[in-house]
Formats: structure tokens, C-alpha cells, sequence
């Protein structure tokens, strides 16, 4: 279905696509990395080298611009042949994932020695100085890249990703990206001034890694809980175990979550650096909505407040029961009326506003659109 979209793809840059809507996770393939060869701009070779915890030669002339060349420099491995990692990288898997195309995922964090992470606002946390993130994403088994977020000033996060090579003993940076990544389908790796175009709607570029999506009962690793147990928070909640309300439908706490992971997070919010922040669709849950023994009640939610019987600023085309009509956000009891739904099930080329989210994705993410379709058929 063609969707024509009444905002430049350039203002709304990226809703809903780092962390996944069904929990699924993001992967990749090889590369193909030549020795010796130029890829955008950045020399790649084949990984022959083992960085490992040992090189220190080459790790001391490998920043180019303030960022490491090879992710065996970066510290998440202590030896990046046998994939150890070192002990200062935590593990953590979010409650609530963002899609990534299919891709399995794998997180980790590093925060700085005695330093905590400023809670004051527990919907707008601070990361101190010198924290790094890393996340490796696989396709069909194989490493296919491994993005990396790190804090160098009060206001400067530094962004890249690593290509792995056809060995899986290096990753290379790549800050152009590369589509499609061969052997995979249609798999993106984004280009490196995507990166801020969901990072800057978070409170503090890092995403995935905030109240909600830590307190749930499926989170992993670092949690809201070891968090405050580590002595990490500056201000540390009361209740560190966190629920999303659900309805009469008894589907609006999986389709809650989808909407915060892959819109709300990034995007959809109030944040004045939020891409969709001038549409006043807000599905970001807050702190106070699930750190709470009564969680925030459906239709009290700004996830419903500003979706159901809200008309969208959008034109869809050719979307059967509308016929090309303005729809609303979400119409209850009717999801091929809803825009949410019909955008979440597009995909178009090239991406745009046309589709949901619109950057660095190629495939529907159906366990997410069921979500959609479960909640909005039973009629919230």
C-alpha cells in the first residue's frame, strides 16, 4: 500500500526502529572485508591481526577522528579470537527490544569506576562521562556488525559501527553503512549520521537502557534492580520491579510495549529533540506508569490518549477501506482503518515516511504488527 506522508522524510527521520517491538532480535552476515582494501574511507583488511587485550601497538595509533578503527580496541573483548569479554562489559537484555529486521542481538555496558548514572528524572536519565555501549547484531547465525555509543563529554556521545570480516576475528568501522550486506536479506547496516536520528529523542542518546524496559520481569543482566542493588543510581526508585497495565481487551500490554520500544523510546515522545515530537503522538511509557504497585490504567496512558479516535496528519493511499482517506491513529475494533497498523505492515523503496520505522528497515515485523492487530480488533 502506498502511504504519501504530509512531513519530509528529512523532519521525520526515525520512529520506531534501535530498541524491538516483539522482543525479536537483530543479527547479520559477513561482509566480505578485502585485505588491504579502501571501504569508505576506512582502511578494512581481513582481521588477521588478533587485537585482543595484547595489542597495545596497535591500539595506540588507531583512533581516527577519536574513534577506534577496530572494535578489538574498544574494549568489550579481552580477547577478541576466542570472544572473551572483558569483565567491565555487563550483559543486558531490555524487556522491550526494538526490531532490527530479524537480527539477534547482544548488549553490553560499561560504566565508568565510581560513577553513577544521574536518576533525578527517572523518565530522563544522565550517563556520566566515559560510558560505552555496545550492541553486536547476527543474521542467519553469523556476526554481522557491532555499533558502539560512548560518552566523551557532557554533551558528546561518539557513534560507529564495526563490519566483522569473513574470519570473525575483526570488525573493522564502517561509518557509511552498507545495503544490502551480501549472504543476508536485504539486511542494512545504517550509515553513521543515521544513527542520530533516533538517538537524539532519547534524554540522553543512549536507548534501551531506562526504567521501563529494565524493570520488566523479562529483563536480563543489567537491570533496574542490579542497578540500584550496584549502588549506580543517583537516585535509586522505591520499586525497581515494573508492570504495564492491561484492558478489557486483555492484549494492550504486549501492543503497550511494542508501541514504547519501536515509536515511543526514540521518537514518539515529548522531548524537544524527539523527531516525531511535533505529531503530539506520544507512546513513550513513563517511570511513574509501571514503577508503581497499580500500574497507570489503559485509557489514562498518553499511548492511548493521543492514538485511539486520533486522526493522523497523514494521506494513505491505495489502503483498501480508506481510500484515500485521512485515517485515524488507531480506530478501534478496526485495524485496516488504523493508521499505526497500516504503516507498521508497509514497506516501501526507497524507505521513507511511507512506512514505519522509516530508515534501516526492509522487513515487516510481524510478531510486533500482531500485537497491533490482536489489541485493535478486540477494540480498546
Amino acid at each position: 500500500m502506498l502511504i504519501s506522508a504530509l512531513v519530509s522524510a528529512s523532519t521525520y527521520a526515525a520512529c520506531s526502529s534501535d530498541d524491538s517491538s516483539s522482543g525479536q532480535k537483530d543479527a547479520s552476515a559477513d561482509t566480505g572485508a578485502d585485505t588491504g582494501s579502501k571501504d569508505g574511507g576506512v582502511l578494512v583488511d581481513s582481521g588477521a591481526h588478533d587485537a585482543g587485550s595484547g595489542d597495545a601497538g596497535l591500539c595506540a595509533t588507531d583512533k581516527v577522528s577519536g574513534i577506534y578503527t577496530h572494535l578489538s580496541c574498544t574494549g568489550l573483548y579481552d580477547d577478541i579470537g576466542t570472544k572473551k569479554v572483558a569483565l567491565t562489559a555487563k550483559a543486558y537484555e531490555p524487556a522491550l527490544t526494538f526490531w532490527s529486521d530479524g537480527a539477534d542481538k547482544s548488549r553490553w555496558l560499561s560504566l565508568p569506576a565510581g560513577q553513577q548514572i544521574d536518576t533525578t528524572d527517572m523518565d530522563n536519565w544522565k550517563f556520566p562521562v566515559g560510558t560505552r555501549a555496545w550492541k553486536e547484531f547476527k543474521v542467519a547465525g553469523k556476526r554481522v556488525e557491532t555499533r558502539l555509543l560512548e560518552k566523551v563529554s557532557a554533551s558528546n556521545w561518539q557513534k560507529t559501527t564495526y563490519l566483522w570480516d569473513a574470519t570473525d576475528s575483526d570488525a573493522v568501522r564502517k561509518d557509511d553503512g552498507l545495503f544490502p550486506v551480501p549472504g543476508t536479506d536485504n539486511y542494512e547496516v545504517p550509515k553513521q549520521f543515521l544513527c542520530a536520528a533516533c538517538h537524539d529523542g532519547a534524554s540522553d542518546t543512549l536507548l534501551g537502557v531506562e526504567a521501563v524496559s529494565l524493570s520488566l520481569p523479562t529483563a536480563t543482566g543489567v537491570t533496574l534492580d542490579s542497578l540500584k542493588k550496584g549502588n549506580l543510581l543517583t537516585t535509586p526508585p522505591a520499586i525497581t520491579q515494573g508492570q504495564i497495565a492491561n484492558d478489557a481487551t486483555n492484549f494492550a500490554t504486549l501492543a503497550l510495549g511494542v508501541m514504547h520500544a519501536n515509536c515511543g523510546t526514540a521518537c514518539h515522545n515529548n522531548r524537544p529533540a524527539a523527531p516525531a515530537a511535533f505529531t503530539g503522538m506520544f507512546v513513550r511509557l513513563h517511570a511513574s506508569d509501571v514503577l508503581t504497585l497499580t500500574p497507570t490504567p489503559v485509557k489514562m496512558l498518553d499511548s492511548y490518549v493521543t492514538t485511539v479516535g486520533v486522526p493522523m496528519g497523514h494521506v494513505l493511499a491505495d489502503a483498501g477501506a480508506l481510500d484515500g482517506a485521512t485515517p485515524n491513529r488507531i480506530t478501534s475494533g478496526d485495524p485496516s482503518t488504523s493508521g499505526v497498523f497500516i504503516m507498521a505492515g508497509n514497506r516501501v523503496v526507497p524507505v521513507s515516511v511511507e512506512q514505519m520505522p522509516p530508515i534501516v528497515s526492509h522487513k515487516v515485523d510481524t510478531g510486533g504488527l500482531m500485537r497491533f492487530q490482536e489489541w485493535i480488533t478486540a477494540g480498546p
